[in-house]
């Protein structure tokens, strides 16, 4: 029988005390996240599908070649989207199992994945000369809200239009508002 000397015993029970104990809170991250990954999968190809297409719209019109569409430029968003995706939904399923607060995880998640969508709708309404911000949008949809809110209390309000969420799209000038590199005209 080999003779160990009790300072190494005493260190491979507190090694695999810590190994256990970072794998199990390693599976309870992973699992915490798995519902989370599927929505953000299906923001990543949607973007991708409507980023492709914007991109396209936006070549036609303006014939800028920092516009064009190739498969290096799309793979690279698409996989620097899915890694950030992935850090978001490690950073707060790791949090939310720390703290013991699901709202974390939740609030987290959705705001990257509102920022997503707005993306996405940006990129659809981009291929129908429409300006969007998200911003704005948002603005417009609480004031929407408090106003329903004010009406349901006998609160008088004022009309609300989305004049200032989209606009058409001025000629001369790109989706992000910024003039083009036409030439001018004598």
């Amino acid at each position: 029988m080999k003779y160990q000397d009790p300072t190494s015993v005493a260190g491979d029970i507190v090694e695999g005390g810590v190994a256990a104990t970072i794998t199990a809170i390693l599976q309870k991250t992973v699992l915490t996240m798995l519902p989370f990954a599927l929505p953000a999968l299906v923001l990543v190809a949607l973007d991708l599908n409507f980023g492709i297409k914007a991109a396209r719209h936006r070549y036609k019109k303006y014939k800028r070649d920092a516009d064009r569409v190739t498969f290096s430029k799309a793979l690279r968003g698409t996989v620097g989207k899915c890694f950030e995706f992935a850090c978001w939904l490690i950073l707060a399923s790791s949090m939310t199992v720390a703290f013991k607060q699901e709202w974390i995880q939740w609030l987290t998640l959705g705001l990257v994945y509102v920022n997503e969508l707005g993306s996405v709708i940006g990129n659809y309404l981009c291929t129908k000369d429409i300006e969007f911000s998200l911003l704005a949008f948002l603005r417009a949809v609480l004031v929407f809200v408090g106003r329903w809110i004010g009406s349901k209390l006998g609160i008088v309000t004022d009309d609300v239009t989305f004049d200032d969420v989209l606009k058409p799209a001025k000629q001369g000038r790109n989706a992000k508002g910024q003039f083009t590199s036409k030439k001018r005209k004598k």
